[in-house]
């Protein structure tokens, strides 16, 4: 009987054994799984850094870009605007233009009166086209011409005067007259 127990105790041995080795298998089953998981949180958490810095970069150009076309749309838009005022400064003296061609048909002007209007005058830094005003000439009560009247001027002589004595301060066409 002492052999059976021999062998019942290393039967028990041998199965301690073959149940460790199971176990060990386990655990290196369990260890190879999470180390897989880890290598693949830490390849994506290295993916979703390089995807971060990226999307910075592409922010950050396109914050350029948008900087840079909203400086041409503003610089764009002045020279419209610009475009715009002189092609109504250009239209307003050709208007005068035709209004004193038209007054000196009418009555033989001197042509000095009609080029007088191309003359620009500085008035607060900005062009405009000078005014026109008749000035009596010896002694005569009312001028014969003033723009912006609707009435026939008067006969009698007149002179017209330099852009630069005109007064700076605009006026209403009533006070105009001298």
């Amino acid at each position: 009987m002492k052999t059976l127990r021999q062998k019942a105790g290393s039967r028990r041995l041998i199965n301690e054994i073959q149940l460790a080795r199971l176990r060990l298998a386990q655990a290196e089953g369990k260890w190879e799984l999470a180390d897989g998981q880890a290598r693949e949180a830490r390849r994506r958490r290295k993916e979703a850094k390089q995807a971060a810095r990226h999307a910075k970069k592409l922010a950050r150009q396109a914050r350029e870009e948008f900087t840079a076309a909203k400086e041409a749309v503003v610089a764009l838009e002045g020279k419209f605007a610009a475009a715009v005022e002189r092609a109504a400064r250009n239209r307003k003296l050709a208007r005068a233009r035709l209004a004193v061609a038209r007054r000196a048909s009418k009555k033989s002007l001197p042509v000095a009166e009609i080029s007088a209007i191309d003359r620009p005058v500085v008035k607060k830094k900005k062009l405009k086209a000078a005014t026109v005003v008749a000035v009596p000439v010896a002694g005569e009560e009312k001028p014969s011409l003033v723009p912006g009247d609707f009435e026939k001027p008067s006969p009698g002589p007149t002179r017209v005067l330099p852009a630069a004595s005109l007064p700076l301060t605009p006026q209403p066409p009533q006070t105009r007259r001298l």
